[in-house]
C-alpha cells in the first residue's frame, strides 16, 4: 500500500481540521509522531513541515533545533505554528514559510538567514527580528502582521521584498487574530526598520500600515519602491537613501522626512502626503525637514505641503495646492518648475546661487495659472528669475536683495482699481505690490515698509528692461514716501507733485497742469481788467494781438517755451513777475510730460 500524500490526521488544538503535512514512514507527519522527531528531527539538515500544525512541545523541539550552530534548511509551507517561536541567535539556510500562520510570536534577534528567506502570504501576530541578517533575497509580498513587525539594525544583502504587506490590523475590522484570540495586551506598533541596512534593492510597493511604520536611521544601498505605500505616521528620521526612491501614489497620513539624504533621484508623483495638523494653530505641519535633496525631486501631491531647511542639488518639479518652503538651500544653480494651479511660497531663504522658478502647463486646453504666494523674510544675493509665475497675491515683507529679481513673461501684478464716484464704475489703473492696501483700507503693513519694497523691485524691473511696470513701482514708492511723510512742507511738496507732476511717470497729469496754465495766461490776457495790471494799456506785443484769443495763445506759447528770452518790455512789474514764473512751470511740465513719456514707451 502506497504512503498517503498527506496526514490527513485531526489537529491537536482544533479536531475540526485536519492535518495537511507531509508524512513519514509511520504514515504521519512528524507533529503526529512525538516518536519520531524526538528520535530524528536533531540530525535533519532538511527540515520539511509544509501544512503542518506545529505546536506545543514540537514547537520547543523545533524552536531549539534551528538555533543550533549550522545551517537548517526549512519549509514551513501552508504551515500552522501556534504559540511563540524563537529562534534567536541560531544560523538558518533557506526558509520557505510561503502561506504559513504563526499565531505567536516570531522572535529572531540575531538570526542569520544564510539562504533564501520566503514569507509570501505568511500572516504574523508579531514577528520581532532585530539585529538580524538576511544573506540572500528577503521575501515577505503579501504577508499581514496583525501585531508588532520590527526589523531594529536588522542588515538586508539580497533583494528585500515588502511590497503589498499589510501592518497592523485594519481599524475597520477586528482586531482578534484570525487564527486565535489574543490572550495578551501587548500594544500594537506596527513596523519599525530602525537602524537596518538594505544593501540590494527593496521594495514596499503596495504595503498597508494601519499603525505606524518607522524607518529610522534606515541606510538604503539601493534603489528603493514605496510605490502605493497607504497608511498613517510614516517616518523617515534621519534615513539615508544612496539610490533612486520612488513614493510614487503613496497615501500617507501624518508623514515625517527629518534629516533625510536622497543621494540619489527622488519621486513622489501623484503621491498624497497629509501632515497632521496642529491643534489650535494654522501653521504648516513640516513634512520633510533638514532634508537634503542631491538628484532631482518630483514632488506631485495634494493639498499643503511643507519644507523646512531643506538642501537642493538638482530640478525640482513640485505640484500641489501649496508648497510651502521654509530655510531653502541651494547648493549649485537649479530650476523649480511649479505645475498648473501650484502655489509656492518662499521664506527665510538666503539665496546665494541662481534659481529660476518656472510655471510649466500640463497641455490642457484651460491651463491653471501658477502663483508665487510669497517670498518674505529672505535675502537675495543671487538672481531669482521667475518665468510665467504670476504675483497677483505676493508678499514681499521683511525681504531683502528684491533688485537680483527678474521677471520672464507676464506677471499678472495686481492693479490698484479706482472707483468713480459718480459713475460706480471701477478703473484699472497702475501695477501694485500686495502689501499695499488701497486708501479707505485699515493698513496693516507700514507705508515706510512698503516703499522700501518698491525701490528695490523698482530696481530688478529696470534691470530687466520691464519699462513699464517699474514706471508703476515708483510711483508705489512716492506714494508710500508721501503716506508715510508726516504733515510737514516735504508732504505739501508730495502731494503738490502727485497731482501736477504725476511723480513724473505719469504723462497726462503734467499735460493736463501745462494746458491749464496755458488757459489761464490766454484768460488773463484776453480780460480787459487783468490784462490792464499786466501790461498797460497796450494791446499789441511784437505785432501780437493780445486782447484776441489767438494772439494771447500765440504769446502764451511762445512766452512757455524759452527760457532765456528776456520778458516783453511793455510788460509791468506784476505782469514780467507772473510771465516769468509761468514760462518756468510750463518748461517744467514740458519736461516732466517727455520724462513720463519715455517711461511708458521705452524698452
Amino acid at each position: 500500500m502506497s504512503e498517503p500524500a498527506v496526514c490527513d490526521q485531526p489537529w491537536l488544538s482544533d479536531d475540526t481540521r485536519r492535518c495537511q503535512g507531509r508524512p513519514h514512514m509511520g504514515g504521519a507527519c512528524f507533529a503526529h509522531d512525538s516518536a519520531a522527531w524526538r528520535d530524528r528531527l536533531g540530525m535533519m539538515q532538511q527540515l520539511t513541515l509544509a501544512g503542518s500544525e506545529i505546536t506545543g512541545d514540537f514547537l520547543d523541539c523545533l524552536a531549539g533545533q534551528l538555533r543550533q550552530p549550522g545551517p537548517s534548511n526549512v519549509d514551513l509551507t501552508d504551515a500552522v505554528i501556534v504559540g511563540d517561536l524563537d529562534i534567536s541567535g541560531g544560523v538558518l539556510g533557506t526558509v520557505i514559510a510561503n502561506r504559513a500562520t504563526f499565531a505567536g510570536r516570531v522572535v529572531a534577534h540575531g538570526a542569520r538567514f544564510t539562504g533564501r528567506a520566503s514569507f509570501t502570504d505568511a500572516h504574523f501576530d508579531a514577528f520581532h527580528a532585530g539585529s538580524a541578517t538576511f544573506e540572500d533575497a528577503a521575501s515577505f509580498h503579501n504577508a499581514t502582521f496583525l501585531g508588532d513587525a520590527s526589523f531594529p539594525a536588522s542588515r538586508f544583502a539580497g533583494h528585500a521584498d515588502f511590497a503589498g504587506v499589510s501592518f497592523g490590523p485594519d481599524p475597520g475590522t477586528d482586531t482578534v487574530s484570525t487564527v486565535r484570540s489574543r490572550s495578551d495586551d501587548r500594544a500594537v506598533h506596527g513596523a519599525d526598520f530602525t537602524d537596518a541596512v538594505f544593501a540590494a534593492p527593496a521594495s514596499f510597493a503596495g504595503a498597508t500600515v494601519h499603525q505606524a511604520l518607522t524607518f529610522d536611521r534606515v541606510a538604503f544601498h539601493d534603489r528603493v519602491d514605496f510605490d502605493q505605500l497607504r497608511g498613517p505616521r510614516v517616518h523617515f528620521i534621519d534615513a539615508r537613501f544612496e539610490g533612486t526612491a520612488s513614493f510614487n501614489g503613496a497615501v500617507l497620513d501624518g508623514p515625517i522626512f527629518a534629516g533625510c539624504r536622497f543621494q540619489r533621484d527622488s519621486q513622489f508623483i501623484t503621491a498624497a502626503l497629509r501632515p497632521l495638523p496642529i491643534p489650535g494653530s494654522a501653521a504648516t505641519s513640516f513634512v520633510f525637514a533638514n532634508v537634503t535633496f542631491e538628484g532631482d525631486v518630483g514632488l506631485v501631491t495634494t493639498g499643503r505641503v511643507g519644507l523646512r531647511d531643506t538642501v537642493l542639488h538638482g530640478n525640482v518639479t513640485l505640484g500641489a495646492d501649496t508648497i510651502v518652503m521654509a530655510g531653502l538651500q541651494l547648493r549649485s544653480p537649479l530650476q523649480i518648475t511649479l505645475l498648473d494651479d501650484t502655489t509656492l511660497r518662499l521664506c527665510q531663504l538666503t539665496l546665494t546661487q541662481p534659481l529660476t522658478v518656472v510655471g510649466r502647463s500640463d497641455g490642457s486646453p484651460v491651463a491653471a495659472p501658477t502663483h508665487l504666494g510669497e517670498l518674505t523674510e529672505s535675502t537675495l544675493l543671487a538672481p531669482l528669475t521667475l518665468a510665467d509665475v504670476t504675483l497677483t497675491n505676493t508678499t514681499f515683507m521683511r525681504t531683502t536683495g528684491l533688485e537680483h529679481l527678474r521677471l520672464v513673461g507676464d506677471p499678472a501684478w495686481p492693479r490698484y482699481r479706482y472707483q468713480h464716484h459718480c459713475v460706480g464704475r471701477r478703473f484699472p489703473r497702475r501695477r501694485i505690490l500686495a502689501d499695499e492696501q488701497p486708501d479707505g483700507v485699515t493698513r496693516t503693513v507700514q507705508p515706510a515698509t512698503v516703499e522700501a519694497l518698491y525701490r528695490q523691485l523698482r530696481a530688478g524691473l529696470e534691470a530687466s528692461k520691464a519699462a513699464p511696470a517699474a514706471a508703476d513701482f515708483y510711483y508705489g514708492e512716492m506714494e508710500m514716501r508721501r503716506l508715510a511723510t508726516p504733515r510737514s512742507l516735504e508732504r505739501a511738496l508730495l502731494v503738490v507733485y502727485k497731482w501736477v507732476g504725476g511723480y513724473g511717470v505719469r504723462a497726462w497729469r503734467p499735460l493736463a497742469a501745462y494746458l491749464s496754465v496755458l488757459a489761464g495766461t490766454v484768460a488773463a490776457l484776453v480780460c480787459p481788467n487783468t490784462r490792464r495790471r499786466l501790461i498797460g494799456d497796450t494791446i499789441k506785443i511784437d505785432n501780437l494781438h493780445i486782447d484776441r484769443a489767438p494772439g494771447a495763445l500765440a504769446f502764451a506759447l511762445r512766452n512757455s517755451t524759452s527760457v532765456f528770452q528776456a520778458p516783453a518790455g511793455e510788460l509791468t512789474g506784476l505782469g514780467t513777475t507772473l510771465f516769468v514764473l509761468e514760462r518756468f512751470a510750463a518748461v517744467a511740465l514740458l519736461a516732466l510730460f517727455v520724462v513720463a513719456l519715455r517711461s511708458k514707451v521705452q524698452r
